[in-house]
């Protein structure tokens, strides 16, 4: 109200709002969309922290139509209850777990960089790699839970194959 008073566009002083609650179906995201988010999230800090590099420092290759093809391919392997369904739904799994998995590597493998000051920010992005940098240490744990989950719950219901415990 004060910016918009100063700026001449309103005058006056209540503001009144009126909301409206819908109700919706409740929708829980599953393994792959979660993975593919997953990807998402590491290659947006990625390529923050790769703007706010010297040149030359690393580069970063977006995934993310690999990804969104790889949701689709298990999202149609799953509507198909037979056998060859649950090897396409394995196998597309795989690739997408790959793919994840890869961007994590890198996520790690600059992240390691950055602490051991072989890549340098330029000075007037500092402030925004390392902000990406936090934010990398934060989500690459939960990466990681991601994998360990898909692992254990995902492959054993669909090949009936349980994993080993080690």
């Amino acid at each position: 109200m004060a910016k918009n008073r100063r700026t001449l566009f309103i005058y006056g002083q209540r503001l009144r709002t009126d909301t409206t609650a819908v109700e919706t179906n409740s929708h829980h995201p599953s393994d792959s969309s979660l993975l593919a988010d997953s990807l998402r999230v590491l290659t947006r800090s990625l390529r923050r922290i790769q703007q706010g590099c010297q040149q030359g420092g690393f580069k970063v290759i977006d995934h993310a139509r690999a990804a969104k093809y790889r949701v689709l391919e298990i999202a149609r392997a799953a509507r198909l209850l037979n056998e060859a369904g649950r090897v396409r739904l394995k196998k597309s799994y795989g690739r997408l777990l790959a793919l994840t998995r890869g961007v994590a590597l890198q996520a790690q493998r600059v992240l390691g960089r950055l602490s051991r000051g072989e890549l340098r920010a330029r000075a007037d992005a500092f402030v925004q790699v390392q902000a990406q940098e936090a934010a990398l240490r934060h989500y690459l744990p939960l990466v990681g839970i991601g994998f360990s989950r898909r692992r254990a719950r995902g492959f054993s219901r669909i090949t009936g194959i349980t994993p080993r415990r080690s």
